[in-house]
């Protein structure tokens, strides 16, 4: 009994500890999504729909696969493009422009 005691008084706090280390990390999260919500609002970014239309129509392929950055540049998308050959490219995309910076 006094066993369990002990391993539950060691353990307890370690959850409290994850559960702020993951509320922490949601909080950041839902940060970045707000930040780049209010940029797509103020026109800073083109709406992925506008972004993907154009990268489709490029590169001849289709994007599966996005996420939209903040780096010390601007907002860029990330994109991952399946080509007709079946391989995918990693593809660097100005956020503001639509401009293809990078693709490999």
């Amino acid at each position: 009994m006094w066993l369990a005691f002990v391993a539950l008084a060691l353990v307890a706090p370690l959850s409290t500890v994850a559960a702020e280390a993951q509320q922490r990390g949601g909080n950041r999260a839902q940060t970045e999504q707000d930040e780049a919500l209010a940029a797509q609002k103020r026109g800073d970014v083109l709406p992925y729909h506008e972004i993907k239309k154009r990268t489709e129509a490029q590169l001849g392929g289709k994007v599966v696969g996005q996420r939209l950055r903040h780096t010390n540049t601007g907002w860029v998308y990330e994109l991952r493009v399946m080509g007709r050959d079946g391989k995918v490219a990693f593809v660097l995309v100005d956020a503001a422009t639509g401009k293809i910076l990078k693709a490999r």
